[in-house]
Parts: C-alpha cells; structure tokens; sequence
C-alpha cells in the first residue's frame, strides 16, 4: 500500500502555494489602481510674486475672491493655502492661511478672502496657492 506522502497530492500542493506566493508578490510590486497612493496632485501658483496687493486704512477690510478652473476635471477636489504678508502698523509678518471653499461649481472652486487693518495703516500682500489633481488658471477679484 502507498502512503500520502509518496502520492502526486503533496507535490500539487506546494506547486499550488508556490503559485499563489508569486501571484501575491507580483501584485504587491506594481502600481496600485485605487486609493491615495494614485492620485497625483499638482501645486498651481501664478508667477507673480503677490497676486493681491493693497493698502489697508486702519480698521478697514479688503475682500478677494480667488478662483481656480481646472484645466481637464470637473468636480475636482482643491485644497486651497494663501501666504499673507503684512508690512507697516506694527511691523512685518508673514502667516500662513488654508481656508474652507467657499462656493463650488462643476468647474470651479473659489474662496472668498478678507484682510482686515489693526489700528494702523498697512499693506498687505497675498500669494495664493491651489493643490489639485489637475492645472488650471487662477484668478483674483478684488470685491
């Protein structure tokens, strides 16, 4: 009488194992489909040094609404950072901001920005910044 262990059954098995290992390590080294490690996100700027700029009279406020329009994508997600600089009244500085949309279309994103003076005049100067799955324009609107 044979034993199992001399049958063709062990042999298939480990055959069968072997084939599934290599099966599993291939798809763990090529490029995944879905998920966050796909999707490629592009900084979008303008090449001006500040895209909004003005003089602030003490107390006062000054409103822009920035506009991104993809180039390809509708209903594309952005996520949105200005870099505000202030020189005069008490000094300099220099913050950094990342505001919530404020109003989306199919195929825009915009946020509304507002920059208001302390006790003194001042300047202040805006440079805006939208990270997106696509290029596109941005544009600025003094409101």
């Amino acid at each position: 009488m044979r034993s199992r262990v001399d049958s063709d059954q062990g042999s298939q098995l480990e055959e069968t194992i072997t084939t599934l290992a290599t099966q599993i390590d291939q798809l763990k080294r090529t490029n995944q489909a879905v998920g966050s490690d796909s999707v490629v996100m592009k900084l979008n700027q303008t090449a001006n040094t500040a895209d909004a700029s003005s003089s602030i009279a003490a107390f006062a406020t000054k409103s822009w609404r920035v506009t991104f329009t993809p180039t390809y994508m509708k209903n594309a997600y952005a996520s949105f950072r200005y870099d505000l600089t202030i020189t005069g009244g008490n000094g300099y500085e220099v913050s950094q901001y990342y505001p919530s949309v404020t109003n989306t279309t199919d195929a825009a994103c915009s946020w509304d920005i507002a920059v208001t003076a302390d006790a003194n005049t001042c300047t202040g100067a805006l440079k805006f910044y939208v990270l997106a799955p696509d290029g596109g324009t941005i544009t600025v609107v003094a409101l």
